[in-house]
């Protein structure tokens, strides 16, 4: 797949791109990942359209993990790569290479269970090689993509990588959520350039080991219908940035944690910062991590604990407010899909939907 979006890509912008190939590469992603039952273990992977609560269901490994342990990057972007890119010279040097290793490995021996990098930091051409170190360390990771070019067309995609074990093989999904909203800005330099970006047309429910999260980037929280999707489903929130209005987006991620009940991992460009994992507590306890700023590219770990959060909720108020781990859930909070969260049962009651 990686190969022929890479010959893709490498057309000149004026180029045509057959539709059979894009077909291809779509036939091919959903067979391999989705489709070949034989090759894995039954329901090790789920993929399934839903209704309620809408979106894709993407379920991925069948550990139960208590707690993750998340590194988010202080990493910063570089507008004159998207330049460059749209000019047909895109920036693939051995130091841009160096510094996502070297983030990569510090997570890795940090233990972190999933790593999270800015909007627009990870080429597409890098894809294959870091899911496959994903998947030899057991390392989930959710990064923005660099913008594609394919002949006039712009796709913002994040990628969503997450590890499982089939047998005695270490293996993992490579999911690709296309933007559903982009930026007023955004828009602007794209069509600047004569190009078109390319809309999505949903989002994604991923379930990994038991542990639930949707992933948005950028301006899609800025929509508050979007964001509110996943009420009483979501353990984790997660958000992909390259964003300078950071009193807008802390305002955005202060209340949405409270309002979906759940941890929220905003990573932003480094020089505007703001990239923190955040709860629905108290304020001197909300932010597990909260970064800015720095010249070296680096990463902070930070663990939730998601049974705790599932406990905290299935409870009323009465004895919610008697526990002060966490703030109150919000109306309309549903505590039954908590208590299945907790059987182990929302799975196979989403599949039936």
């Amino acid at each position: 797949i990686m190969e022929l979006l890479k010959d893709l890509t490498r057309k000149k912008s004026d180029d045509f791109v057959p539709k059979k190939d894009l077909d291809k590469i779509n036939n091919i992603y959903i067979e391999v990942n989705y489709k070949k039952a034989s090759a894995v273990e039954q329901d090790t992977i789920i993929s399934k359209e839903m209704t309620s609560p809408g979106g894709q269901l993407i379920a991925v490994g069948k550990e139960k993990k208590k707690e993750l342990k998340i590194a988010i990057a202080n990493a910063k972007l570089n507008h004159k790569d998207f330049e460059n890119l749209v000019k047909g010279s895109p920036n693939r040097s051995y130091k841009r290479y160096a510094a996502l290793s070297s983030l990569l490995n510090q997570a890795i021996k940090e233990n972190a269970d999933l790593m999270v990098l800015p909007e627009s930091y990870l080429p597409m051409e890098w894809l294959a090689t870091v899911a496959r170190t994903c998947a030899r360390n057991r390392m989930g990771l959710i990064s923005g993509v660099e913008h594609v070019i394919i002949g006039k067309k712009v796709y913002n995609f994040t990628a969503v990588i997450l590890p499982y074990s089939e047998m005695d093989y270490h293996c993992a999904v490579l999911s690709m959520h296309l933007k559903n909203h982009y930026a007023p800005a955004e828009k602007d330099e794209i069509h600047g350039y004569r190009l078109e970006e390319v809309e999505g047309k949903g989002y994604e429910l991923y379930c990994w080991n038991d542990c639930w999260f949707p992933v948005y980037c950028c301006f899609e929280l800025a929509s508050i219908e979007d964001r509110s999707l996943f009420l009483s489903y979501a353990d984790l929130l997660v958000a992909v940035e390259w964003n300078k209005d950071i009193n807008y987006y802390s305002n955005i991620l202060e209340a949405l944690s409270r309002d979906l009940h759940c941890y929220c991992v905003q990573v932003n460009s480094s020089d505007y910062g703001d990239s923190r994992i955040t709860c629905p507590a108290k304020t001197e306890i909300k932010d597990i991590i909260k970064t800015k700023g720095g010249t070296n590219d680096t990463i902070l770990a930070g663990t939730i604990n998601i049974d705790k959060l599932r406990e905290f909720q299935f409870k009323e108020y009465n004895l919610q407010k008697m526990d002060k781990n966490f703030k109150p859930t919000p109306p309309r909070f549903n505590p039954e899909i908590v208590k299945q969260k907790i059987q182990g049962s929302l799975l196979e009651s989403l599949k039936n939907k």
